[in-house]
């Protein structure tokens, strides 16, 4: 069961990060997109994968609080473009780099980033653990913003996903 969690940055501040709020925007967002997220067991071993023909996301039981919110936004992504499995390395490699970049901005913004280099200058393992992300969402956001692709927004908020509708 995913709990509320409170921990401490090195810096001593406290923050309070609520995991059950962020997936149920999530999975707010995977029924806004006309997906079903399930439990179960995904192709190969992976911790996740997103099928189009049926429209459902399935995630690996048991995964970590962090893990699982990166997955599932990642199979979001996969989702939001409708991206269907391929051979191809070249069309692959963009399918992959597009779900990692609509994860980075499902799930930071650019004061969070900024923030947390501020505090743990670019190690991507820190700034991973900072914002409680995975390392691949943090190279992800890294690379969409150098290359200009970064909108300036996070796609969800605390408190609405209506601008994802039709």
């Amino acid at each position: 069961m995913i709990t509320r969690t409170e921990r401490k940055t090195i810096t001593g501040t406290s923050r309070r990060k609520d995991t059950i709020s962020l997936v149920s925007r999530l999975i707010s967002v995977a029924a806004t997109l006309g997906v079903t997220v399930v439990e179960g067991r995904p192709l190969r071993g992976r911790a996740g994968h997103y099928d189009d023909e049926t429209r459902t996301i399935v995630l690996r039981p048991g995964l970590t609080r962090r893990r699982k919110r990166g997955v599932l936004a990642h199979e979001l992504g996969h989702a939001f473009y409708r991206h269907i499995r391929s051979c191809d390395p070249y069309l692959k490699a963009r399918q992959e780099r597009q779900a990692d970049e609509y994860a980075a901005r499902l799930l930071i913004t650019a004061d969070e980033y900024a923030r947390a280099e501020q505090i743990h200058g670019p190690n991507v393992r820190m700034l991973a653990y900072e914002l409680d992300v995975t390392e691949p969402i943090i190279l992800a956001w890294r690379n969409m913003y150098r290359a200009g692709r970064y909108t300036g927004r996070r796609l969800i908020s605390a408190r609405s996903t209506e601008h994802l509708r039709g």
